[in-house]
């Protein structure tokens, strides 16, 4: 089956023919890591885009492979120079694996916080603070009894 590029018109085009070829030129994996975004025919630049800084530091010093690699694939458009620019608008965002916010915890036991809550008030603990540290203690050890 043909592939899509082969049905693209793209003569006099440069940055389409590249486009088009890129797969060719950095393989499939870092096709999707950069984008080529702009190409200056006067100075012979091509621009491409990447998501994040980290994928820029990893391949600058790729660059002189790929514009070798250009020449080969791509001989009508000549590209002395590479620039990277991070620009994530080009690429789709991530989606998060599981669930964003954890489930709440469970509502403690109301006879067991009152307990842990007079015992703290015997210890000489602030009221203030009794009934969120009765609360927070019941919690602490319903998930440790889960645990085991």
């Amino acid at each position: 089956m043909p592939r899509l590029g082969e049905f693209l018109p793209h003569d006099g085009d440069p940055l389409m023919t590249v486009i088009v070829q890129w797969s060719a030129v950095v393989g499939k994996r870092s096709r999707r890591l950069l984008f080529p975004r702009k190409y200056d025919a006067f100075h012979k630049v091509l621009y491409v885009a990447v998501p994040n800084s980290m994928v820029r530091a990893q391949y600058e010093p790729l660059l002189p492979l790929i514009i070798e690699k250009m020449a080969q694939v791509v001989p009508e458009v000549p590209v002395q120079r590479i620039a990277l620019s991070v620009d994530p608008r080009w690429f789709p965002a991530k989606e998060r694996i599981g669930a964003d916010t954890p489930p709440p915890p469970p509502e403690p036991d109301p006879a067991q916080v009152a307990a842990a809550e007079q015992r703290l008030l015997e210890a000489g603990v602030s009221p203030r603070f009794a009934s969120v540290l009765a609360r927070i203690e019941v919690l602490r050890n319903q998930r440790r009894d889960e645990d085991r």
